[in-house]
């Protein structure tokens, strides 16, 4: 081998070892594949002080995560908004609408992140943004995460302001009808 060879070599092996601890803790976050039929996405508020509740179930992952390993992981999570399934006619008609959810325009909501932490024993944070109706929404999502060999069930639950995402401002900016807040429960089950 010539001395020119074998710098290169010495140059390729060094560039190797600098790279592999950043390729083996992406490889150390695995993907995890949603179970559709045991997850889901459940909202609930109050209008004129009764209960509303609604589901977005048929949402898409894709989830890398690993709890020894919260740098390399990393959540984006796809809804549907279309279409809504409430057993209240009033949100079933009027949440599509432009002053509402908008669906027309923006049929998609998304939550992004690939900041994560640890809050206790099966205890987390997703540091993340969700985009809906066209506004990034800064949103701090708690969660537990029950693990049992390849199966994973995470539960979060977040309170939302609506007039943040410029939800219902028209109607009723001032929460006199519709709340301004929205809770919304979460329940991931997933296999490795």
């Amino acid at each position: 081998m010539t001395k020119f060879n074998m710098k290169m070599a010495a140059l390729a092996f060094g560039v190797a070892g600098v790279f592999a601890p950043l390729n083996s803790a992406f490889a150390d976050a695995p993907l995890w594949k949603v179970n559709a039929a045991q997850s889901g996405i459940y909202w609930s508020t109050t209008w004129t002080n009764q209960p509303v509740t609604g589901n977005f179930n048929n949402f898409s992952a894709n989830i890398k995560f690993n709890p020894d390993d919260l740098k390399s992981s990393s959540v984006v999570v796809n809804i549907p908004l279309n279409p809504i399934a409430s057993p209240s006619r009033e949100a079933v008609d009027n949440l599509p609408l432009k002053d509402w959810l908008d669906t027309k325009a923006f049929p998609n909501a998304k939550y992004e992140s690939n900041s994560f932490r640890k809050t206790g024993a099966n205890s987390y944070v997703a540091d993340g943004f969700l985009t809906l109706k066209g506004v990034k929404y800064k949103l701090a999502l708690p969660f537990t995460l029950q693990t049992n060999g390849n199966q994973a069930v995470m539960n979060g639950k977040v309170v939302i302001d609506r007039m943040k995402l410029k939800i219902g401002l028209s109607s009723d900016g001032k929460g006199e009808w519709v709340s301004r807040n929205v809770t919304v429960n979460i329940k991931v089950t997933a296999t490795k």
